[in-house]
């Protein structure tokens, strides 16, 4: 265990420090040819919808992923695999000369603090105006002399209903890539539609889907509390994504899909050649793109301007750059993060076995058979307006909560 934990010591640092940033028309040419095949882009960076920018990024040259791959148990609730997936590649970002930076920051405690910032200032609506089922339903009781009176805590229906939508959640984003039979849980069924079904046949029966989502209409039409709802979601999301590893530490309960063990099995891996005009040859190589989920993340609520900063910029700044080719500042709290690992294996060099560019960022692996990792899907954050809040607009209406639904 403590060989394990010094290999992901070196690791981290051998990342941090980045030990080649400097420019490099290879490095430039390699970065062009994944963003085209993976972003459709003719530059590193590709602006998206909601006002952020993707783009690709290369890990320093020559970077193993073995340590990682040792590190990684496959069980739930390891302690190195949240380490791994956390403090690895769970870290705000720089880029330079097209080589990303791991930042001090995690975006776990970039969130957290954004959160903090955007809470409401004021209870939207009076616990009178509420029937008494829904605050039942929806939070959690205490009683003081004798009285029963509600908080702002979630109920353990809320905690339930959190738990399937989280199972939900993550069979939904990886159904586009075949890899939903990793999940937990779901190995069994045969197909898609069969794992979907299940999961919401269980999440009516035993995760309180429908008097929940009955009881938040309800909460909803009194007053319309849009921007304390929104926040509520994503702050409960967070808080409820949380794996305690110490009495008082926890951590966020991040994945890689496909997970580190089934790495070299997987069917993902397609072949790329990169053509060096230059020495008249070219490289070959695999290459497989692993997702990184955040459920705890809830960036959209900020980016659709669901929630917004309560205080100015001056204050809390979550970032202010714009990505060029030539690199990336990262200023703010949240500037930018990972999105996904792009991993290589069996590089080869086809034509004039002496003139290999031993400075081609693809000739730089001790192990170029073996599984490395040659760089990150990252995204940049826009920058935020501090009073931007918009209530949702999903048009959907629920019943009321009838008798019988009271707990």
């Amino acid at each position: 265990m403590r060989t394990i934990a010094v290999l992901i010591l070196s690791f981290l640092v051998y990342l941090r420090v980045c030990p080649d940033a400097s420019a490099d028309p290879f490095k430039d040419e390699l970065i062009h040819k994944l963003a085209h095949e993976i972003l459709g882009s003719d530059s590193f960076f590709r602006k998206v919808g909601d006002g952020g920018w993707r783009g690709i990024a290369l890990a320093p040259a020559g970077a193993s992923i073995e340590p990682l791959v040792q590190a990684y148990s496959g069980q739930p609730g390891d302690v190195f695999d949240l380490v791994v997936n956390n403090e690895v590649f769970g870290r705000t970002i720089s880029i330079e000369n097209g080589v990303v930076f791991f930042k001090g920051t995690t975006i776990a405690d970039a969130w957290r603090r954004i959160l903090d910032a955007s809470a409401p200032y004021q209870a939207l609506l009076k616990d009178r105006t509420l029937p008494v089922p829904v605050m039942q339903w929806l939070f959690r009781p205490v009683t003081r002399q004798a009285k029963i009176i509600y908080t702002r805590e979630p109920s353990r229906y809320v905690l339930r209903y959190r738990e399937y939508e989280k199972k939900h959640l993550a069979l939904m984003r990886s159904r586009n890539d075949g890899i939903w039979k990793l999940l937990p849980g779901f190995s069994q069924y045969a197909t898609f539609s069969d794992a979907e079904s299940a999961i919401s046949e269980e999440w009516i029966k035993s995760g309180y889907k429908a008097e929940v989502e009955s009881a938040y209409s309800v909460f909803l039409q009194k007053g319309n509390p849009a921007e304390w709802n929104s926040w509520f979601i994503a702050n409960e999301r967070f808080k409820n994504n949380m794996e305690v590893i110490h009495i008082n530490q926890s951590s966020p309960l991040t994945y890689l899909l496909p997970p580190p063990a089934s790495w070299s099995t997987v069917s993902s891996w397609v072949r790329m050649v990169l053509k060096v005009p230059s020495l008249s040859g070219e490289f070959r190589f695999q290459l497989a793109r692993v997702k990184i989920l955040r459920p705890w993340f809830d960036v959209d609520a900020l980016l659709d301007h669901r929630i917004g900063l309560n205080v100015g910029p001056a204050d809390v700044v979550v970032s202010t750059d714009i990505p060029e080719e030539a690199g990336y500042a990262g200023n703010g709290i949240l500037p930018g993060f990972v999105e996904e690992l792009l991993l290589v294996r069996d590089i080869h060099f086809v034509g004039d076995q002496e003139q290999v560019p031993t400075d081609h960022p693809l000739a730089k692996y001790a192990y170029p058979d073996s599984i490395n990792l040659l760089g990150y899907v990252v995204y940049t954050m826009p920058q935020i307006r501090s009073d931007a809040i918009k209530a949702p607009d999903d048009g959907s209406v629920l019943a009321s909560p009838s008798a019988k639904e009271a707990p």
